[in-house]
């Protein structure tokens, strides 16, 4: 991509590659977590390290490119691929998957509920959180201020993955569920409704809290439904999709409305979905055996 700034075509084909091949180990990775003993855990931890990992990143951009120009930034990214790679390895094929019956995966009336839960809850948090630095700037927030609060929420996020991971296997998931969308809906109203600094930092430090808590128990509930990996690999689809899709769509509720209405439409959509799609979850989970083909 770095060579070539002046082909659009080719950028795009490159950009698409790198998002498939994204894609593919996004996949495996859930898959390979999917059928272990304590997949929430699992998946909590690796978070967890998935984040650090960037900060780890974004520390070395900079240097790279002030010693490499424009280039040394690709050349971080590619080089933190190249060394993550040999990791891969320690994927082992499994004998055999559960036999699910991937096209009909969404027939199944518990995986359709996670899905559209998953999806709902990225759409409004996506929304709210593209604007998050606009909110700083509406509340006159000195912008080293706001650099420091987004920075330490990335530790706010790890932070979510370590209570994430000790909770899997102890607390019942549909609590843990309930717990990560309410918590994460209460932060949308924090930050929607900041009136300055201070209550902008708790709700970005405890959106970033409750968003990485729930997104590790997502996959570990989607595990416990679907041990061949698909539905979380499938339902991380959808967090991506409808997190991008929600940028837009905040920006037409901010330009209409206000960044608290951005804040109740964030709440509203990591808890409207509750009723209607949390008891058919925790009625599958309770019965584990009952798995329409």
């Amino acid at each position: 991509m770095y060579f070539m700034p002046g082909s659009f075509p080719l950028l795009l084909f490159f950009a698409a590659l790198a998002g498939t091949g994204y894609g593919l180990v996004f996949a495996a990775t859930i898959t390979g977590g999917s059928t272990a003993a304590n997949p929430d855990r699992v998946y909590a931890i690796g978070n967890g390290g998935a984040v650090a990992y960037v900060v780890a990143l974004m520390f070395v951009m900079p240097m790279a490119s002030i010693y490499l120009g424009r280039m040394g930034a690709f050349l971080a990214v590619a080089l933190a691929i190249l060394v993550t790679m040999p990791m891969m390895l320690a994927f082992r094929a499994r004998a055999e998957l559960p036999a699910i019956d991937a096209a009909g995966l969404l027939r199944q009336p518990a995986v359709l509920a996670l899905m559209l839960m998953w999806a709902g809850y990225s759409l409004g948090t996506g929304a709210l959180w593209s604007f998050a630095e606009r909110i700083a700037k509406g509340l006159e927030i000195a912008p080293t201020t706001t650099a420091t609060i987004l920075s330490l929420s990335a530790l706010c996020g790890i932070a979510g993955t370590v209570v994430a991971a000790w909770l899997g296997g102890r607390a019942p998931r549909i609590a843990s569920m309930m717990v990560g969308l309410i918590g994460t809906g209460i932060s949308c109203l924090l930050m929607g409704f900041a009136t300055g600094a201070v209550t902008f930092a708790i709700g970005v430090l405890t959106y970033w809290i409750f968003y990485m808590y729930q997104y590790s128990v997502f996959l570990g509930v989607a595990a416990a439904i679907d041990p061949s990996g698909r539905a979380g690999t499938m339902g991380g689809g959808w967090e991506r999709f409808a997190f991008a899709i929600g940028a837009p769509i905040g920006g037409l509720v901010a330009d209409f409305g206000s960044y608290s209405t951005l804040g109740i439409l964030g709440f509203l959509c990591c808890i409207l979905t509750i009723p209607l799609c949390m008891p058919l979850v925790a009625r599958r989970l309770a019965n584990p055996q009952v798995a329409p083909a």
